[in-house]
């Protein structure tokens, strides 16, 4: 189960994107290689998770913006993580 914190804080940065760029990152922290996965997603998205993605985006940009271009994501995951390894 990922960490409820870990998830809350990706929101605001999650919202601020257009759906098409959620899409990607939800690949993006699905695939089992991708660092961050082990430790916030060990598993394929959970409903807290999509609950909040449908509370907190709307459409907005067309295009899918790589995770490295997204400003701010790094950052919260990052902090994200961190919170999620802090509690174990």
């Amino acid at each position: 189960m990922p960490h409820p914190d870990a998830i809350r804080k990706l929101f605001p940065i999650l919202g601020s994107l257009g759906l098409s760029s959620v899409a990607y990152i939800s690949s993006e922290l699905s695939d089992p290689s991708h660092k961050a996965t082990s430790a916030l997603w060990p598993e394929k998205f959970d409903p807290l998770l999509d609950e909040g993605l449908a509370q907190c985006c709307r459409p907005r940009a067309p295009e899918i913006r790589p995770l490295q271009k997204v400003r701010g994501f790094d950052k919260a995951l990052e902090e994200a993580v961190g919170a999620t390894q802090h509690d174990e």
